[in-house]
């Protein structure tokens, strides 16, 4: 398996927790199919330079969350939002009002909290777990 599959894998790993959570319609929000297209279309160089990137803030530093440090598309973009493509896809940058991001992380704080922090669901030991399972079937 390709690394740029093991990103698809590890995107669509978080987006099926998204959609166990909140349903299909903000897992789509979250990942689509032009989403797939362009990891898939990646260098395999780049591809395996994002992935050790985002297995090193994991395993680490912890990661948790659906932050930058957990995102391809921050990486293929250099965390230059303005250059970034994922966000032109998904209605603007991630912090914007209007972007897809905010809509699905509204609707998942609205359903997680108060019982759970948000990072107790997008927790390390989720992110651990989703980088072991790609491992073993990807590499």
């Amino acid at each position: 398996m390709s690394y740029k599959e093991m990103l698809v894998m590890f995107m669509e790993g978080i987006k099926t927790k998204i959609e166990e959570i909140a349903g299909a319609e903000f897992g789509k929000l979250y990942f689509n199919e032009e989403d797939k297209q362009e990891l898939l279309s990646l260098p395999e160089e780049q591809a395996f330079c994002i992935y050790l990137k985002i297995k090193i803030q994991i395993i680490k530093f912890q990661a948790m969350d659906i932050l930058r440090k957990t995102c391809p598309f921050c990486y293929i973009a250099k965390n230059n939002c303005k250059n970034c493509k994922y966000a032109k896809r998904h209605g603007g940058e991630c912090n914007e009002e209007s972007s897809d991001r905010e809509k699905y992380t509204d609707r998942l704080y609205d359903l997680i909290y108060p019982d759970r922090w948000f990072n107790e669901v997008f927790s390390n030991k989720f992110y651990k777990k989703l980088i072991q399972k790609i491992e073993k079937e990807g590499i």
